[in-house]
């Protein structure tokens, strides 16, 4: 009976009773953690500057495609030969990796041979290189473009540079770059 009372009373550890206010405790604490965290780290501010990053460097390579276009047209060239300048000789649908971005799939779309109006569109795309579907829809987007109805896809996101025959310059935004 000694030894029975002997290993009883030298247990170590909490009883049921006394680990209830520790995991209160440890439930406070994480919650406040949490609200520290997000009150210092503005976690949607930093996704607000990932796609702003993103629109500025789709806008950066859209106008420098559109600025090679111009010096070639000045050449006396018309759009669809100048985006066939600028084609990957290994690859005849893509710009060259030169015009390319890690986030955007950049191409030329020359809607009128012997016309200097165009369309320059950037595709977001994954580390693939494929491009990124939106899981749900975002409304159609058309515009006009130097008399053309461009019409955008819902499940895409990306950028259009209209052209037109005297050379101005508008960027549409589509599905999740629509409203910038």
């Amino acid at each position: 009976m000694k030894m029975k009372n002997k290993v009883l009373g030298d247990e170590k550890g909490f009883s049921l009773i006394e680990f209830y206010p520790f995991l209160i405790l440890l439930q406070f604490l994480v919650l406040l953690i949490t609200t520290v965290f997000l009150m210092v780290f503005d976690v949607s501010a930093y996704f607000q500057w990932i796609k702003f990053s993103n629109v500025q460097e789709a806008s950066i390579k859209l106008n420098m495609i559109a600025n090679n276009i111009d010096a070639c047209i000045i050449s006396g060239r018309d759009c669809a030969s100048c985006k066939q300048r600028m084609l990957d000789k290994q690859n005849d649908l893509y710009l060259t990796d030169s015009y390319q971005s890690p986030n955007f799939r950049f191409d030329i779309d020359a809607h009128i041979p012997g016309s200097s109006s165009c369309v320059i569109n950037a595709i977001k795309v994954d580390a693939q290189r494929n491009p990124v579907y939106n899981s749900k829809p975002f409304p159609q987007v058309s515009f006009d473009c130097a008399g053309h109805r461009i019409d955008l896809g819902d499940h895409l996101s990306g950028f259009e540079l209209c052209r037109d025959q005297v050379g101005n310059r508008t960027i549409y935004g589509y599905g999740s770059f629509q409203s910038l």
